[in-house]
């Protein structure tokens, strides 16, 4: 009688306690997926600068640069930020991608490509928006910053998105 006793409620407790289990653990796993995604976007008018991760963020232009094949384009964003706060912006990796308005979103290029660099030589003075939250900065220092995309040519309105670790789920829309 006794070994049928334990058996039971040894089985009403695994009931219980692996759905408790999993319940616990999927809520964790929410809340890291949440704070890994750019929900909440804050919107910089064209032209106009915006405070985000210690610093007034500036977009200075958008070139297309029509590719050899003809269906697609190099697209180099140059931008600025000019530093307010050199701990809370160096705190979060910067992460950047160019989105066309919509759901379509392309990673910058790792080495700018020759017709770039031929095209718009001071690229070489800029650093990436990575590399720029590495090196230390000071208060009132402004970052000079270019990134390159590759995106289908037909597509003509752009904006640069850009997060920071430790600010998501919010993120910054350059227009």
């Amino acid at each position: 009688m006794s070994e049928r006793r334990y058996f039971w409620g040894s089985l009403a407790a695994l009931l219980v306690a692996v759905p408790a289990a999993i319940a616990l653990r999927g809520y964790d796993s929410a809340l890291a997926w949440r704070a890994n995604q750019e929900l909440y976007p804050l919107i910089a008018e064209p032209g106009k600068p915006v405070r985000y991760g210690g610093a007034e963020w500036r977009i200075e232009g958008l070139y297309q640069l029509v590719g050899q094949d003809k269906k697609s384009a190099y697209i180099l964003a140059e931008f600025e930020a000019k530093i307010d706060d050199p701990a809370a912006f160096a705190a979060g990796a910067c992460q950047i991608a160019l989105t066309d308005r919509g759901e379509k979103r392309w990673s910058p290029q790792f080495l700018p490509p020759y017709e770039v660099r031929k095209a718009r030589p001071s690229i070489d003075e800029r650093t990436t928006c990575g590399g720029a939250t590495i090196k230390p900065v000071k208060a009132g220092e402004t970052v000079k910053m270019a990134e390159i995309f590759r995106a289908p040519s037909e597509i003509t309105k752009f904006d640069l998105a850009i997060s920071q670790a430790t600010l998501r789920p919010s993120y910054l829309i350059l227009r």
